[in-house]
């Protein structure tokens, strides 16, 4: 019987969150040393959402960039995973950690692309919780991680499309959870652009964000006629954030957007994480 493939220096914890009342796993890949540097004695981190998706990915490209030419600092990354392999069940999953609303469009337009669609999770629990996701994040997962591992900061969130949406919630919501926001393709669009009206509570509140943004989206994901994409306005969303942020004038926030020519919604955030991590590290 052929064996499994395995991502080799990797660990998989379980973790219940009290504040997400939930079943999680978290996933870590420690860092390879290059071996023409110094060894560092603690590691930044980063925290990937929909880890199911795009944990290899990080881990592997983070290695490689700090390896072979010492683009990046070596890098603890931690994933967090769901422990399931049905896709629709991770859909479901992730729609509901990574939305700070509910949204009765997104839901009747799932309906729409799939009839026979039968929920697992129950009604008041499928959307809208991602206060209590960036909860477990702040006051579970990582102190969990520092506990294990040697890290040095807050790290480095990064997440695409709805993993975007609550990049950027996170950074509204609470900007000094993290030292660096990468938001890939963020799905502003969510429940009537919600993210606009917390973007100007936090303006209320806050007269400086010390952090580091960086957002990208392809350009592939608005104005060519792909279905199921245009109507979401990923870049002229995206471009109206920044737009927002800039004139918000903070002193301390470090922002970039770019907007990757022939690049769509599947094939961006690989490019997004890398050179959002260039960024944050340069």
């Amino acid at each position: 019987m052929p064996r499994p493939v395995t991502l080799p220096r990797s660990e998989v914890h379980e973790l219940t969150s009290r504040h997400a009342e939930a079943d999680y796993q978290i996933w870590v890949a420690s860092p390879t040393q290059n071996p023409r540097l110094p060894p560092r004695e603690a590691y930044p981190v980063l925290y990937v959402t929909d880890a199911d998706i795009w944990f290899n990915t990080a881990a592997e490209m983070t290695r490689l960039m700090h390896n072979l030419f010492g683009l990046l600092p070596p890098i603890l990354v931690v994933g967090i995973a769901y422990g399931v392999e049905d896709p629709m069940l991770q859909g479901e999953i992730r729609n509901r950690d990574l939305t700070p609303t509910s949204d009765a469009s997104f839901e009747a337009m799932g309906r729409r692309m799939n009839p026979d669609w039968k929920p697992a999770l129950p009604e008041g629990r499928r959307m809208g919780r991602a206060a209590e996701f960036l909860a477990f994040l702040e006051d579970e997962v990582m102190p969990f991680v520092a506990e294990r591992y040697p890290v040095e900061g807050k790290g480095t969130l990064f997440g695409c499309s709805l993993g975007g949406l609550f990049t950027l919630y996170a950074l509204l919501s609470n900007p000094g959870s993290f030292d660096h926001y990468i938001a890939g393709s963020p799905s502003i669009w969510w429940d009537n652009a919600v993210l606009f009206d917390l973007e100007e509570k936090m303006a209320s509140r806050t007269k400086d964000v010390d952090a580091t943004l960086f957002m990208g989206v392809g350009a592939l994901e608005e104005g060519a006629g792909i279905p199921g994409v245009d109507m979401f306005r990923f870049v002229t969303n995206m471009r109206e954030m920044a737009s927002r942020l800039e004139g918000r004038a903070y002193p301390s926030l470090r922002m970039t957007t770019q907007v990757f020519d022939d690049e769509g919604h599947t094939s961006v955030p690989p490019v997004v994480l890398t050179r959002g991590l260039r960024t944050a590290f340069r």
